[in-house]
């Protein structure tokens, strides 16, 4: 991947990158990864179910999967959303099991996770959200802002999809200490088109994540993408970027030179035994936000649950008696990037 940012951290020491680990290759027999393709759904899910023992039988495995990889891939498509959550599951067991090593497939893995959060089925996106907190607590954020894959996922426009991704990001950036490479600021496009998305619930999960992403990217350059907007859209994220912008740059010249690498504790992902029949759907169709309507957005001054206690009181002053609602512009800006 790229690496701009000043060069990562060394991966964080997980349980699984300090026991004897068990190569499971000679276990993934080609007609095993053949019924993962079977038209019966329950012949697919019993091969998951075959895989999940395996994994949970070496409990610590080497990263070698021979043809696992695309064949798992596939079923995050599956017609049976019960399946998507099962296979949800094994890319969690799989994180986990392999330690730091599963950040080689986070290009072929971590794609499909991220569309899943765009399922109508709350059992979906609550699954995917738990893998990503499993992939996360082994490699963290720089894989994937490397491979840029937030960007490309936040560029859909699936209410849910950015609702749950803003939602992880909120969560998860407060943690970072230091720079995170420079691909980073490819984010930024898709972040001002959130934040005049037509749903109330992105808007707002959008806005409480502006002063994250300004606190490593910093005030001028994302105004040079602001600038591109039309006239009525820039303005509004200007309001939104001012209300911010010392705070903002406060923690981005006191940030490090590289994003070090903490882990964070991993939810277990939900049980796939529920509604076993053979429910069917496409999970990337775009379709009206389904999800708890989040939190109000965030005030200047919650950096601090990341450990962001380095604004100054002056910074503090400055952002008193600054209220009012951002303008709004005309939604789905950003299109056809």
């Amino acid at each position: 991947g790229g690496g701009g940012g000043g060069g990562a951290a060394a991966a964080p020491v997980s349980l699984a990158d300090l026991m004897p680990k068990v190569d499971i290759s000679g276990q993934l027999k080609p007609e095993l990864l053949k019924e993962l393709g079977d038209k019966n759904w329950k012949i697919r899910g019993e091969s998951l179910q075959k895989i999940q023992e395996i994994i949970a039988s070496a409990k610590f495995i080497q990263p070698s999967l021979g043809e696992l990889p695309g064949a798992l891939k596939s079923r995050l498509g599956d017609s049976n959303k019960n399946l998507i959550i099962t296979t949800l599951n094994i890319l969690a067991s799989l994180s986990t099991a392999m330690g730091s090593s599963c950040g080689k497939f986070t290009r072929a893995f971590v794609p499909g996770v991220l569309a899943s959060l765009s399922d109508a089925k709350s059992q979906v996106r609550a699954a995917a959200i738990a893998t990503l907190n499993a992939w996360h607590s082994e490699v963290t954020l720089v894989p994937l802002v490397e491979a840029e894959l937030i960007t490309n996922a936040l560029q859909t426009e699936n209410p849910n999809l950015r609702t749950e991704l803003l939602g992880w990001l909120e969560e998860k950036l407060p943690g970072v200490s230091g720079k995170l490479p420079s691909e980073f600021s490819s984010v930024t496009p898709p972040l001002f088109s959130c934040l005049e998305d037509r749903s109330a619930d992105v808007r707002k999960k959008a806005q409480a994540v502006l002063p994250l992403v300004m606190a490593q990217l910093g005030y001028d350059p994302m105004m040079k993408h602001a600038k591109k907007l039309k006239p009525a859209s820039m303005q509004a994220v200007k309001t939104l970027m001012d209300k911010h912008r010392a705070t903002a740059s406060a923690a981005t010249s006191s940030a490090g030179p590289s994003a070090a690498k903490t882990k964070t504790t991993s939810s277990k992902p939900p049980s796939s035994a529920e509604d076993q029949e053979g429910a069917t759907g496409s999970s990337g169709a775009a379709v009206r936000s389904t999800a708890t309507p989040p939190p109000p957005p965030a005030s200047s001054s919650k950096g601090g649950r990341g450990g962001d206690k380095e604004k100054s009181s002056a910074s503090e002053k400055q952002q008193e008696g600054r209220s009012g609602t951002p303008k709004k512009g005309k939604a789905g800006v950003g299109k056809g990037r």
